[in-house]
């Protein structure tokens, strides 16, 4: 069984789409790092994975395009459920579902493993990004991000609504906060401690 909530291929097309939607040709940033362009043609040897967390930062940084991931996620549509998703979709709410996924940290690897609170009605899922993902992979740690908010729109049958999210670096600007507030049509804090998605306590009694 895959530990990831999105298939290689998937993520990689996907991400291919984007480019080719914004006018990017990524070859020149496999270029750039110095890796060989043959590597698009082979998913299982670039996603997920360090070189595609280098290649996703090369072409937001050679592009200015610091909504990259977020286009990717567009691309991507409802991920494909990996474990924390199956486990979910047999559970009776979602807050069951998301009680018996915490339990599996491993198979968060593809979005990052996240945690849950509750404090005051209000249920928050967070996870710390680390000093290295914090400086060097922002697009791969929104993607995760973007990923576990289309899983929990996609099993809720689109029910399901956040609140909030927190990101843990500074607001983009421009044209890109746009696109942050396009795709989550929520409230967004940035330059926050964690990465988080926050949503009323009520809406994860929503059934699956």
């Amino acid at each position: 069984m895959r530990p990831f909530l999105s298939d290689e291929e998937d993520v990689l097309n996907a991400f291919l789409k984007a480019c080719n939607e914004l006018g990017i040709d990524a070859k020149d940033a496999l270029k750039s790092l110095d890796l060989a362009p043959s590597l698009l043609a082979s998913p299982e040897k670039l996603v997920p994975s360090h070189l595609f967390n280098q290649l996703l930062e090369e072409v937001a940084r050679l592009y200015h395009c610091h909504d990259l991931a977020l286009r990717v996620a567009q691309h991507l549509g409802a991920p494909r459920l990996g474990l924390p998703g199956r486990l979910m979709a047999y559970s009776l709410d979602l807050r069951s579902g998301l009680n018996k996924a915490e339990h599996y940290a491993v198979y968060y690897q593809d979005t990052g493993y996240w945690q849950q609170h509750t404090d005051n009605g209000l249920v928050t899922l967070s996870k710390q990004p680390s000093p290295f993902a914090s400086e060097y992979n922002h697009q791969r740690n929104l993607l995760g991000t973007a990923q576990l908010f289309l899983l929990l729109r996609q099993i809720t049958g689109g029910f399901w609504q956040a609140s909030q999210l927190s990101f843990s670096f500074p607001d983009p600007g421009g044209k890109f906060t746009d696109t942050f507030r396009a795709f989550f049509r929520c409230e967004l804090r940035f330059s926050q401690p964690s990465d988080a998605i926050h949503t009323l306590r009520r809406n994860t009694s929503i059934p699956i």
